[in-house]
């Protein structure tokens, strides 16, 4: 799977993150805070994303932990999707609005 454009639709990065193992959740246009009920048990599937992230402007986050698995070719990691605060050094270099820089690690 390529990488998406910088500016690619949220769905294209949903969909991107997910095939990387990674669990993406719908949020607000301008808002950091999930808002549908029971979002932390939100587990989109390829089928599912476009429910969610259906062309509308709107964030993506994701749930972080054991439910997001790094992919490393077929195999998945024991350990889950990690961040660092987005204030960090390394969080301030590349584009400002590129969901890319969200950074992927084992934990």
């Amino acid at each position: 799977m390529t990488t998406p454009a910088a500016d690619a639709a949220p769905r294209e990065w949903a969909q991107y993150y997910l095939g990387h193992g990674v669990a993406p959740i719908p949020v607000p246009f301008k808002s950091k805070q999930p808002v549908l009920e029971e979002w932390q048990h939100l587990r989109l599937t390829p089928e599912t994303v476009g429910q969610h992230f259906n062309g509308g402007e709107m964030n993506l986050g994701a749930l972080l932990g054991a439910v997001s698995r790094r992919r490393s070719g077929a195999r998945t990691s024991t350990g889950g999707v990690t961040t660092s605060p987005s204030s960090a050094p390394s969080a301030t270099r590349g584009t400002a609005s590129s969901p890319a820089r969200m950074a992927t690690g084992a934990a």
